[in-house]
Parts: C-alpha cells; sequence; structure tokens
C-alpha cells in the first residue's frame, strides 16, 4: 500500500529530530522527515509500540497531539488532532442517608 496516495494537503521533506511525549514513560526520540499541514511521517525505533495517540514536540514552543494513521517497518503517518477535552469532575454527593457521619479515620494512641 502506498500511504502517499491519501494525501490531502502536499507534504513537505524535512529531517527535524523531535520526541514523542507519552506522558507515562521517557519521551521517544524520532525524525520527522516529511510533514504537511494536517500530519507528518515519522520515521522511530519501533513504530508497534508506538501508543495510538500522543504528543509530539518539535521544539520548545511547539507541539501537536497527533493520531497514528499508518504503520509501517520503520515509520508511522500521524494525522495532527486537537488537544483532548479536559473533564471538570464534579465532586461527589454522599450517598449516605440523613443523619449518618462520614467515616473518620481511627485514632492511635502512641
Amino acid at each position: 500500500m502506498d500511504h502517499h496516495d491519501k494525501r490531502v494537503r502536499a507534504r513537505r521533506s524535512i529531517a527535524h529530530t523531535a520526541h514523542v511525549a507519552t506522558g507515562v514513560s521517557q519521551p521517544i526520540a524520532c525524525r520527522v522527515i516529511d510533514v504537511s499541514e494536517l500530519g507528518a511521517r515519522l520515521v522511530v525505533g519501533d513504530p508497534q509500540t508506538m501508543p495510538q495517540q500522543f504528543l509530539i514536540v518539535l521544539g520548545p514552543k511547539l507541539s501537536r497531539w497527533c493520531d497514528v494513521m499508518w504503520r509501517s517497518e520503520t515509520e508511522v503517518g500521524v494525522k495532527f488532532t486537537p488537544p483532548p477535552r479536559t473533564v471538570k469532575v464534579k465532586k461527589a454527593k454522599s450517598v449516605l442517608p440523613p443523619g449518618l457521619a462520614e467515616p473518620q479515620a481511627a485514632k492511635t494512641t502512641g
């Protein structure tokens, strides 16, 4: 399969070292070999171990969220995506019947 056939925007060839930030391990070094407004092609050590979604850090003030669209033996093709939405969690209401206090930590003497 030729991954280039599905491109919507023209890509520009570059050779730029970047890092994949997963949030659960050390950043993974990669090489950006072409890029467009919508995505990029990255050379990575093991494409099969790359997460499906990640943040690519291209420089000190430039990063983009990515979804993996395809994988080969040495490369991944990514689509740039909007940042994940943050969800506000409201404090849960007590489910105890009225009049019952919240359990308190046991006091120790010593």
